[in-house]
């Protein structure tokens, strides 16, 4: 038995052979499987360092826009946070500006050694991620808050910190690669110096580059990122001209310690005019919200000039041209109205000024008084009505339809102190000009 199976494999065996001499171009039987193997590379040894993809090492363009740097540096290392910002007009709405193209980027020695494009993922990144993986974009998380430039371990070598306020992306050197690695480290600020001086308080530059046609200007200052500490010093506006610098100044005014943000536009606000430069800062104190400085080329003495004094808006103004004629409006409110709500109100920057040309704009009138009667028969608070009632009869005035507003008026409020608010409220329509 044990012989005839022995003589039963050699049969197989053998069959297999003679199987592949005949099949020449290597045909293999149906039933017969060969594994090939490879074999197995040598381990090559890697780091974790991004590289710099060579689209974002060029500045962008930013004809109409703003392109707007934020930078720390320590030493020879400088981290810088970048963006560019669209022009008033791009605003989808008067309070934000929309921004994008972001990156991130780490000099050292003058020498671009990290540099990283920020989109705008959503995704929940897990605090078990070791190191930062090229197809997330953690550094969107953080950037948004602190980052700085300082030596948190002691070691004679800065490192380069973002902070969302819970978590810290420590970017290290790597000498012998030359780079920088980021890792996520929830546990530092438990034991690091950023306890005796938090990256908040921590005071960067900013540079503010945009241009227009031949005209180019650039406006850099010193501010904090946190709202409790962050009040911009240091203003200097330069403008160019043709390439060629024809105003270098420092802003510094009564309102300066007030600003907590600054903006900076070139915008033609007039058809046929040299385009102007912008700086629209926001502020808190008594004279809140909004004011804007703008410089216009005096061509008699080919100079840019300011405004004499930064004209204040309670809120933002949304720039448009309204009738597509070139020149641009300023949309806002009318401030001098004590309520909550206030009747519509337009300029235009002429030679220096705002000039009120609201009544220019019939349709946006009648728009502006058909939205604030519509809450006059739900308005029970007295103060609100009033304020209600105020503003919707000095649009009625603009139409030329104030003999009807008033009537509207006088059926609606019917508190105990009506007379005196007619009689008020007629006092102040003409000292306004509403009323003639």
């Amino acid at each position: 038995m044990r012989n005839y199976i022995v003589l039963s494999i050699f049969s197989l065996v053998l069959s297999i052979i003679l199987t592949g001499q005949n099949n020449p171009q290597g045909n293999i039987a149906p039933n017969v499987s060969i594994i090939k193997t490879t074999p197995v590379q040598q381990e090559t040894k890697s780091v974790n360092c991004s590289s710099i993809p060579l689209e974002i090492e060029n500045t962008p363009s930013f004809e109409g826009k703003t392109f707007v740097q934020r930078i720390t540096r320590s030493g020879n290392v400088i981290a810088e946070y970048s963006f560019l910002e669209s022009n008033f007009l791009e605003s989808k709405t008067s309070d934000l500006q929309r921004i994008n193209q972001k990156k991130f980027k780490i000099y050292r020695n003058n020498k671009l050694l990290f540099a990283k494009k920020i989109f705008h993922d959503n995704f929940e990144y897990s605090h078990d991620l070791e190191y930062i993986g090229a197809g997330k974009d953690t550094l969107s998380l953080f950037l948004y808050r602190y980052f700085d430039v300082r030596d948190i371990d002691n070691d004679g070598e800065v490192e380069v910190i973002a902070s969302d306020g819970k978590s810290n992306l420590i970017y290290k050197y790597n000498q012998e690669y030359n780079c920088y690695q980021g890792k996520i480290d929830d546990n530092f600020l438990l034991s690091s110096s950023l306890l005796l001086s938090p990256l908040e308080r921590i005071d960067y530059e900013f540079k503010q580059t945009s241009s227009l046609d031949n005209i180019k200007a650039v406006n850099s200052f010193r501010s904090g990122v946190d709202l409790s500490n962050n009040f911009i010093s240091n203003i200097n506006l330069q403008i160019f001209k043709d390439d060629r610098l024809i105003l270098d100044t420092l802003i510094d005014n009564d309102h300066r310690s007030h600003r907590i943000s600054i903006t900076l536009q070139i915008q033609a606000l007039e058809k046929e005019s040299i385009p102007e430069v912008i700086l629209q800062s926001f502020t808190r104190g008594n004279k809140c919200c909004s004011i804007y400085l703008i410089y216009y080329y005096d061509s008699d003495n080919g100079k840019f000039i300011s405004n004499e004094s930064e004209y204040f808006f309670r809120s933002r103004p949304h720039l448009k041209d309204l009738d597509n004629n070139g020149d641009i409006e300023f949309i806002s409110e009318d401030t001098r109205f004590k309520g909550s709500v206030k009747p519509l109100r337009i300029f235009h920057f002429h030679n220096g000024e705002f000039l009120d040309v609201t009544r220019l704009f019939q349709s946006e009138i009648r728009k502006d008084m058909e939205g604030i009667s519509k809450n006059l028969s739900t308005t029970h608070d007295p103060y609100l009505l009033r304020s209600t009632l105020a503003a919707y009869l000095a649009d009625k005035y603009m139409l030329d339809e104030g003999d009807d507003g008033l009537e509207q008026v006088r059926k609606i409020y019917q508190e105990s102190d009506r007379e005196e608010f007619f009689t008020s409220l007629e006092k102040f329509l003409y000292s306004t000009g509403y009323l003639k």
